[in-house]
């Protein structure tokens, strides 16, 4: 049906989305009996009152009874209360006019007109009072009245008797004919309420509800049953929007999209959707619906609810049940196989193929395939088993054996199964089994086995000794061991014919408690011969299962003379590495090649004295480990150059020791053991001063060599000048007074040059521990400032320290500076003293130095001057050295120059004087 075709229906239908469909119908019914009522009441006034024109009480009963009719069938759709209780206002209606109808007939001595006016109402009134009801008894009580009326009218004398009859007989014709056809409703009607019902139990048995949805009317029906899936009241009528809200967030959109499917393209569905309710929780609801189609568009779909929560919650218990099981399976490594003996096909699992190296792909699901994996030797054992259990002679198939893998190794296989089904006669049709994976199992036997033989054949005594401390099993290195020809003396004796009772006793309160608290035990202990000698011997107890002891007896006697022999060896080796001054380490070999490890083993008490480090903190540890990458790598390559050439090798290098970095001389010594490099015994010895001593020396030599060449090249110029001039005098008659003037300034200058040498000498003399002072460096600067000629120039000071110095030299150090900020900076210039970090400087407001000639100014012989002998500098360079310290040059703030003496033995600020 369509918005565009028209029905009697379509004016008719109740469209109350709250009223029930079976109300629906019977309102239906009702509204289209009130329009024929309606108008057939009427044509028959019409009709009455052509006949008889004077009988307008008739006619006017008749348009009553129409317009009550049409009254009814209006408010119907008005009116809650009529539209829910038609069939009932109906009815009401139907009794009242025929009543009244009786009445008006009796009051007019129930002429022709009125017998047909009372047949009218007996041929429709019925009908509208039946329909609806539950039997015929409104027809039969209508009948029942009518020849009630007939017979009192003939008895009274108020209808003749003629007219009776035909009044009698033609209400009970109508009667008996509506009787008939309501009878068939009625039939009908108990037909379709028992197929009704029998639909509600089995709605209600399977839980299934049914539900319709108008699409052009956006109505929804649910029936009882759907509603109770839904955990909704009897009475509750839900919107499309609503009906969708109550199901899982996720599962909405489904809805939406299966609905919209089946009403543009007729597609029917059928889903399993997730019901929440706050009143029945998460459920399972199968939804299922089918488009209904009216002049080619779909009208309206129809379908079911049905509640499968407890069907999912199975499947679901099943899943997980399922899932344990594979995994039990899994977890256990085990291969399933299902052979259809009729059919000869195997069905194998992930396990069965992986256990052989294959992919489930990859194999033939044939029995044949089972054939073509057992080993050959295996094969005929395996099918004589299987072909017994299938005989029925066995209650299981069992059978170990091997199975080609697929990298074409045999591994061995435990197969058991058992046949599951059997035809009427007794043969199996079907057999299922596992497969379990015992290889390493069964090489574990096999090893035990090699290992019972190695027992056997074992150098070292080997004992099993049962719960009772008494032997089990002895094999015959145990008895020579014990001076037996035969394991067998021992066997049945307990533990103790092996010991005196004095090691009994120790044995018994000292490893037997150990064993069986840790499970084993490890010593040494003095065992007695079946001659009665006693002889040392290493033991070794193990706890087995069910209290079984294992135990390995090895005669030591031999390794205890040379432990002996070792000990003393020890311990001269010991008073040698005690008392030798050079630090010696030993390092083992471990390995061979460039993968070659060395870990040191032992440090002599020189090596931990000079190092810091000791024996336990190095022991076991590669040199990279102690000393770090650098040095560790070094020292682990000439390592491996001294096993490389099998010869000593000697070298120096620097090491790092806390702040200091010392010199050290080793010498690397190899310990050959069966020509394999086994220990290298270092030598090392600090050679610091020796080194210091030497580059000292080079370094004072190479500057006397430079102070000979500067001196002969200085004095050899004055000397040449008053050389010459002396010989011009002589030359002379009358000698010029310039000569003897020039020769003087030559001898001055020669002077000058042998002074500063002896102070540049003596300055740069190491200086002595008695003759260091501590003196005020301000005080220093006043005396030296006096011993200079400074002109106009000025001296100022910026926190000067206390310095612990030689007085004299460090005088002659600052004169020398300020002499220097004279010369170079001009009479005027500024002078200032002042603490530096780890010293104290001299500054001046000079010219400063040129650029890149600030190293320059301490080389002997350097001056910027004509008169200096370029001295000066290299004098405080000398002293400053002597000091401890070290002299740099800069470019000071003000542009001039600045020295800075640094390294010096200072005073802290604010530390008292000393």
């Amino acid at each position: 049906m369509t918005r565009a075709s028209w029905s009697y229906q379509s004016f008719l239908w109740p469209d109350d989305a709250e009223f029930p469909v079976e109300k629906r119908s019977a309102v239906l019914l009702h509204r289209l009996l009130s329009l024929i009522g309606a108008v057939l009441m009427g044509l028959a006034g019409c009709l009455l009152a052509a006949v008889d024109p004077s009988a307008v009480d008739l006619l006017s009963f008749f348009g009553g009874g129409g317009g009550v009719f049409l009254g009814l069938l209006g408010a119907s759709y008005v009116s809650g209360v009529v539209r829910y209780w038609h069939p009932e206002w109906m009815r009401g209606v139907a009794y009242v006019l025929m009543v009244g109808l009786g009445t008006i007939a009796a009051l007019n001595g129930f002429s022709a007109d009125y017998d047909v006016g009372l047949l009218l109402l007996y041929g429709t009134l019925p009908c509208v009072v039946a329909l609806g009801a539950e039997s015929n008894r409104p027809v039969w009580r209508f009948l029942g009245i009518g020849i009630l009326a007939s017979v009192s009218g003939t008895i009274f004398g108020l209808i003749p008797p003629p007219e009776a009859l035909v009044l009698t007989g033609g209400m009970a014709a109508v009667a008996s004919v509506e009787g008939i056809a309501l009878s068939g409703q009625f039939f009908v009607r108990g037909r379709l309420e028992r197929q009704n019902d029998l639909f509600a139990r089995a709605q209600r048995l399977a839980d299934i509800g049914a539900w319709e949805y108008g699409v052009f009317s956006e109505e929804l029906f649910w029936t009882q049953q759907v509603r109770k899936i839904h955990g909704l009241p009897p009475d509750y009528e839900p919107t499309v929007d609503e009906a969708v809200s109550f199901y899982h967030p996720d599962d909405q959109s489904l809805i939406e999209e299966i609905l919209d499917r089946a009403v543009e393209k007729g597609i029917p569905f059928d889903e399993e959707l997730r019901l929440k309710h706050e009143h029945t929780g998460d459920r399972w609801v199968r939804a299922r619906g089918t488009p209904q189609m009216e002049d080619g568009e779909v009208a309206r779909i129809r379908g079911t609810f049905q509640d499968i929560t407890e069907r999912k919650t199975q499947q679901q218990r099943l899943q997980s049940l399922r899932e344990r099981l594979e995994l039990a399976i899994g977890g256990a490594g085990l291969g399933t196989w299902d052979w259809d003996i009729e059919t000869d096909e195997v069905i194998f699992n992930q396990q069965w193929a992986e256990m052989l190296g294959y992919s489930l792909e990859e194999l033939d699901f044939r029995f044949e395939i089972w054939e073509e994996l057992v080993h050959p030797d295996d094969l005929s054992a395996a099918a004589e088993a299987l072909d017994a259990h299938l005989a029925g002679t066995t209650d299981f198939y069992q059978q170990e054996l091997r199975m080609r893998t697929k990298g074409g190794d045999w591994k061995w296989i435990r197969a058991v199964g058992r046949a599951v089904e059997r035809d009427a006669q007794g043969t199996p049709t079907r057999a299922a089994g596992i497969h379990l994976d015992i290889d390493e199992r069964k090489r574990d036997k096999q090893k035990l086995r090699a290992r019972s033989a190695a027992m056997e054949t074992s150098i070292d005594g080997m004992a099993i000794l049962g719960p009772d401390e008494t032997y089990r099993f002895v094999n015959q290195a145990h008895a020579d061991i014990y001076g037996y020809e035969s394991p067998d003396a021992f066997l049945e004796n307990t533990w103790r014919m092996c010991y005196e009772e004095s090691e009994q006793t120790r044995l018994e309160e000292r490893a037997f408690p150990v064993l069986r608290a840790e499970g084993s035990w490890r010593g040494e202990a003095l065992g007695q011969r079946r001659d009665g000698t006693t002889f040392p011997q290493e033991v070794s107890l193990t706890l087995a299962q069910e209290g079984h002891i294992v135990g390995i007896v090895r005669d030591i006697t031999g390794r205890k003379a040379q432990e002996r022999e070792l000990r003393e060896i020890a311990g001269e080796y010991e008073t040698t590495l005690d008392n030798v001054t050079d630090a010696i380490f030993l390092a083992d070999v471990v390995g061979t090649g460039p993968k070659a490890e060395f870990r040191f083993e032992r440090l002599s008490s020189s090596y931990e004295a000079m190092t810091g480090l000791t024996t336990e903190e190095v022991r076991g540890k590669t040199p990279s480990e102690v000393l770090g990458a650098g040095p560790g790598g070094e020292l682990t390559a000439n390592f491996h150059r001294c096993v490389e050439t099998k010869t000593p090798v000697t070298y120096e290098e620097e090491i790092a020791m806390g702040r200091e970095v010392r010199m050290w001389q080793t010498s690397l010594a190899p310990v050959l053991v069966g020509g394999k490099v086994e220990r290298i015994v270092g030598v090392g010895r600090d050679i610091t001063k020796r080194v210091e001593r030497e580059q000292e020396l080079e370094r004072k030599n190479a500057r006397l060599d430079s102070f000979a060449g500067l001196v002969s090249h200085d004095l050899r110029n004055p000397l040449n000048v008053a050389t010459g001039r002396l010989q011009l005098a002589q030359e002379e008659e009358a000698p010029d007074p310039d000569h003897l003037v020039a020769v003087e300034r030559a001898l001055e200058r020669m002077d000058a040059i042998i002074e500063d040498v002896l102070a540049l000498t003596w300055g740069g003399r190491d200086i002595r521990a008695e003759e260091l002072s501590t003196f005020s460096l301000a005080s220093l600067a006043e005396t030296s400032w006096d011993h200079v000629d400074t002109s106009k120039a000025t001296l100022h000071f910026d926190d000067p320290p206390r310095v612990r110095c030689d007085e004299d030299r460090l005088r002659r150090l600052l004169e020398n500076l300020f002499r220097n900020a004279v010369e170079h900076g001009g009479e005027t210039v500024s002078v200032e003293v002042g603490r530096c970090p780890g010293g104290f400087y001299v500054e001046d407001d000079g010219t400063g130095f040129p650029e890149g000639k600030n190293e320059a100014v301490f080389e002997a012989g350097y001056s910027s001057g004509d008169e200096g002998t370029g001295l000066g500098l290299s004098i405080v360079e000398s002293i400053a050295e002597a000091h401890g310290g070290t002299l740099s040059a800069t470019n000071g703030r003000a542009g001039g120059a600045r020295f800075e003496v640094t390294g010096i033995d200072v005073e802290a600020p604010g530390e008292e004087n000393t």
